[in-house]
């Protein structure tokens, strides 16, 4: 299923995806992708994230 994300350093992965369930932006309902670089975190369309390139990827 396609999705909005964003595309996060893996080191700072994990407090990322925390602050974006606190914020009610993640998408729970989609697995998120990782490369060797990047950890990519599905959010809920219409999210405005300071400081983040949203872009479309296909999820689980």
């Amino acid at each position: 299923m396609e999705s909005l994300c964003i595309a996060v350093p893996r080191e700072k992965a994990e407090k990322v995806r925390q602050e974006m369930m606190e914020k009610k932006l993640l998408r729970t309902d989609l697995k998120i992708r990782h490369d060797r670089q990047y950890v990519y975190i599905p959010v809920v369309e219409g999210a405005d994230i300071k400081d983040a390139a949203l872009k479309k990827m296909d999820f689980e």
